[in-house]
């Protein structure tokens, strides 16, 4: 037999004994002998095909006369694993391909249409993928998200579609309590379920166990928070191990299901997708990216920025949320809410010239460590005017040069 450590041939007939002891002995013939070999082989794709069905064939010998068979010749003594074959595809319940290609033209016009869950960032059958870094508040997001999808309320200006959501945890039964009475929040959550690291068997099982459930409760948005709590992959830098830990969604999406995995940015961040922890295959492969970032110079303010890639036109790109007393409120496009944050920072230092300042001097004026140049002071405070905030009270003579003074509508309007 090939180099294979003993360690290696047990677990693999382990895995059969399994499988065949969980159905009934007459369906160990034929097609679902076939099926046996489907729901192991997967996992032992590296395995010579001769040395697996050798072992299978083992298997068979150890079993017989277990739970009253004793009659195996129903299946050849020659009989071998094939990876092709109609009648194969046909009877494997476990098989994990799709042999069934579809011609463009015979899918509906409506298979082309997103349904959404919350417009824009979750889609049925789609994968997104939440990143931030630690403690930045994605689970206080999360937590008044699935609030608003539970009650179908809008949600930072996006409609949400009401459905049952069910929530892996890395956090216990206590922070979820708290969250229900604090946010009269309800959903389905499973929380710290795992005793150990999971393997790529076990994994599969895991997800395989979730499908059903979220089939049995209908469950329209499935939450793995953190994704990198749960999956089987001990290196997340290796992109063939996470592409493989991700291809068992799949289950999820093809009953509808979206998939929203909440995971952490890499110490160092990035640009362009790229910010979340581990290889690039995870961002590559999920539908949206939402990354959740504190406006920079402003790291204790409950705002903050969701900048987005997308598959999807739908998606709303770049733009900035606070959170209040009420839960989180849309303020708008990041570049727009910048802009009105320069404006609101001129305000502030001319309401302390009650009598009227220059560009020049509120430039001299300003206290942050980048200031504005006096160009661009000019700009806002012409921006300003337009809104009905200040008036050119008048010009001052600076050498040989008229220079205006701005002034407040009201000295005691208030900056809020």
């Amino acid at each position: 037999m090939a180099n294979i450590k003993n360690s290696e041939k047990n677990k693999i007939k382990s895995d059969l004994k399994k499988y065949l002891l969980s159905i009934p002995c007459e369906n160990w013939r034929g097609g679902d002998s076939l099926a046996a070999r489907d729901w192991c082989f997967r996992y032992y794709q590296s395995i010579p095909t001769e040395v697996f069905n050798l072992l299978l064939k083992e298997t068979l010998v150890e079993l017989e006369g277990v739970k009253g068979v004793t009659d195996l010749q129903a299946l050849p003594a020659d009989a071998s694993y094939q990876n092709d074959g109609n009648a194969y595809r046909e009877t494997s319940r476990f098989s994990v391909v799709n042999y069934h290609p579809i011609k463009l033209s015979e899918l509906a016009d409506d298979e082309g249409e997103t349904q959404w869950i919350w417009h824009g960032f979750l889609g049925k059958s789609c994968i997104t993928l939440f990143d931030a870094l630690w403690k930045a508040g994605k689970t206080t997001f999360i937590t008044h998200l699935i609030k608003a999808i539970s009650s179908s309320m809008d949600f930072i200006g996006q409609y949400t579609a009401q459905t049952n959501v069910l929530v892996v945890s890395e956090e216990g039964k206590g922070l979820w309590v708290q969250r229900r009475n604090d946010c009269g929040l309800d959903c389905w959550v499973l929380p710290r379920p795992l005793k150990k690291r999971l393997n790529s068997n076990e994994w599969i099982d895991f997800i395989t166990e979730m499908a059903k459930f979220c089939e049995e409760k209908k469950i329209g948005l499935f939450v793995i928070d953190t994704v990198s709590a749960f999956w089987c992959v001990d290196d997340e830098n290796n992109a063939s191990k996470v592409q493989a830990a991700l291809l068992p969604l799949t289950s999820l999406l093809e009953q509808g299901i979206a998939v929203l995995l909440i995971h952490h940015f890499r110490k160092s961040g990035g640009d362009e997708g790229v910010a979340g922890r581990g290889s690039g295959a995870l961002s590559s492969y999920v539908d949206i990216i939402v990354e959740l970032r504190r406006l920079k110079g402003d790291g204790q303010s409950n705002e903050r920025e969701l900048k987005t890639y997308s598959r999807f036109n739908e998606t709303p790109q770049d733009i900035v949320v606070e959170f209040t007393a009420d839960g989180y409120v849309l303020k708008g496009a990041k570049k727009d809410v910048i802009f009105e944050k320069k404006l609101q920072n001129v305000l502030e230092i001319l309401n302390n010239f009650p009598e009227g300042a220059t560009a020049n001097e509120l430039h001299d004026a300003w206290q942050e460590e980048k200031k504005l140049s006096e160009h661009t002071i000019r700009n806002h405070l012409k921006a300003l005017e337009s809104q009905g905030k200040v008036f050119r009270y008048g010009d001052r003579l600076i050498g040989k040069s008229k220079t205006a003074i701005w002034k407040m509508v009201d000295s005691k309007l208030s900056v809020d």
